[in-house]
């Protein structure tokens, strides 16, 4: 997570990375995430590149000081399900001027697991993420 300062005014900006249980990337994956905090509600999504990373992706602006939380709600993908239970990192925080990082990783950006749907091409196991 970091921050975009554009005068006197501020914006999040989170960058996040899906892979699959075997740690590779899932290209094309639709991230959606959920801003709070100083802003409030707004949902705003990105789409993962050949590396897995959706991102940046930028939450509403806001002229106030304080915290601003980023938190994935949902990834989809057809042929895919979503498994929030394998998420390394769901949510990180970033604060206005200082931009700390709290619960993420030290690259400062979120991974997120990802799963096939049982049953699909003949396997009969669930994979998760690590």
């Amino acid at each position: 997570m970091g921050t975009n300062v554009t005068g006197a005014t501020w914006q999040a900006t989170a960058s996040v990375r899906v892979v699959d249980e075997n740690n590779t990337p899932v290209d094309a994956a639709t991230v959606t995430v959920r801003w709070s905090g100083l802003v409030t509600g707004g949902t705003t999504s990105g789409v993962t590149n050949a590396e897995g990373w959706a991102g940046p992706i930028y939450s509403e602006k806001t002229k106030a000081s304080g915290t601003i939380t980023c938190t994935v709600t949902n990834i989809s993908k057809a042929g895919y399900t979503y498994d929030a239970s394998a998420n390394l990192v769901t949510s990180g925080q970033v604060s206005r001027g200082e931009n700390l990082r709290h619960g993420l990783d030290p690259s400062g950006v979120d991974r997120v697991g990802w799963s096939e749907p049982l049953g699909r091409a003949g396997r009969g196991s669930r994979r998760r993420a690590r």
